[in-house]
């Protein structure tokens, strides 16, 4: 029994040789302290190299985040090709690039050209024989506008990642005696203690990290994952001292989210006392705002009034006005009229007089036409009279 255990454990070792994995959880930040931490598992096989990424969390900064306040709306990506996108996607925003292929490594870009971490993509290429490279990814965050349409808005640290075609692998100490069941068995209880210490130190420190840097209440959805991890160590079977440890750190973090606890309680009772000032401040401004429309319609309506008298004050003058000047210019056109009247009486009497001036001196003339007619003809009757009375006598032997 104790042979075939020996046999499988080494089949396992020298299998682990050629094919390893290993899930790796790393932290990104951008210049505007946007944070984003990603979880991936890196599987390696005869060269053949296999990235799956398995999570990704996200914490906005202060500069973004008030202006993208829905978390479900923001996406980590990240390119292997810029442009013609398959599904009509389009990205603006800032300029993105497609990570960059190591010499050592063969790789097929996509067909999308574009990878969502929310999506857990999987990367598979292939690294030349018996070299090294190194795989640095620049990951970008991006809001989600609608219909095939993203913006982005940040961009992060490039994530690196070593790829080997080696592994170091800790080969256990194996016993060839009969107690090789008995030697193993501890073997693996060793291992198991140190790999707890190993994962209870690096928790321990991030902890550490990500609590001094805590400013808020709630904490973290990475604070939290740690600590949970941390506190089922906690209850696993451990050494004192490590134990110890263990329990600073959680008391830490309980006095921490005590102490932002009470901050955002204090935070939120000033909220509240600022919004019941403002809201005081609201009304009373507002009462004033209404006092002051009152006093305005008041002062409106007091200058209408007195702009109504006004005008009915100008009416009144300007009928007066326009009475006086009727009854002027009636006074003037009647004076006019009788003046024309009396002008056309007179030329009346002038052109009857004038006629029968007329009428007088042709009466006259005639008159004396008449006379001197009558004149003239007994003049000439005489005339022809006495001229008859001498011819007759001629007759008679007279002779003048």
């Amino acid at each position: 029994m104790g042979s075939k255990k020996i046999h499988i454990a080494f089949v396992l070792l020298f299998a682990c040789v050629s094919v390893w994995a290993r899930e790796v959880t790393d932290t990104l930040e951008s210049s505007k302290r946007d944070r984003v931490i990603v979880t991936y598992d890196i599987t390696q096989n005869n060269g053949q190299i296999t990235i799956k990424f398995l999570s990704v969390n996200k914490k906005l900064g202060r500069t973004y985040r008030e202006k993208y306040k829905k978390l479900d709306e923001i996406a980590i990506l990240f390119f292997d090709r810029t442009g013609n996108y398959e599904d009509n996607m389009e990205f603006s925003g800032i300029n993105t690039d497609a990570f960059m292929i190591p010499k050592e490594v063969k790789y097929k870009v996509s067909k999308d050209g574009y990878f969502l971490l929310n999506d857990k993509p999987t990367l598979s290429m292939e690294l030349k024989s018996g070299e090294n490279a190194e795989l640095s990814i620049p990951f970008f965050i991006a809001h989600y506008e609608g219909k095939h349409r993203y913006k982005v808005f940040s961009r992060c640290e490039d994530l690196k990642i070593n790829l080997s075609k080696k592994k170091s692998v800790r080969v256990p100490e194996v016993s060839t005696q009969l107690s090789t069941t008995q030697t193993i068995t501890s073997q693996e209880e060793i291992d198991g203690t140190d790999v707890d210490e190993a994962v209870a130190n690096s928790l321990i420190n991030r902890i550490s990290a990500l609590l001094a840097e805590q400013e808020e209440y709630p904490f973290s959805d990475e604070l939290k994952q740690a600590i949970s991890s941390l506190r089922e160590i906690s209850y696993r079977p451990i050494d004192s001292n490590l134990s110890s440890r263990i329990g600073e750190v959680l008391s830490a973090c309980n006095s921490k989210e005590k102490e932002l606890k009470a901050e955002a309680k204090a935070a939120e009772d000033a909220a509240a006392k600022n919004a019941e000032l403002q809201a005081k401040l609201a009304e009373e401004q507002a009462l004033a705002r209404q006092d002051s429309i009152a006093t305005v319609a008041q002062q409106k309506a007091e200058a209408e009034r007195k702009q109504n008298i006004w005008l009915i004050i100008g009416g009144v003058i300007l009928a007066i006005f326009a009475f006086v000047g009727n009854l002027t210019y009636q006074n003037f056109r009647n004076a006019k009229n009788r003046k024309s009247i009396e002008e056309m009486q007179q030329n009346a009497i002038k052109r009857a007089e004038d006629e029968a001036k007329r009428r007088a001196r042709n009466m006259t003339q005639s008159q004396i036409n008449r006379v001197q007619g009558e004149t003239r003809r007994k003049t000439r009757s005489a005339i022809n009279e006495g001229i008859g009375k001498i011819r007759r006598k001629g007759n008679k032997g007279i002779s003048i």
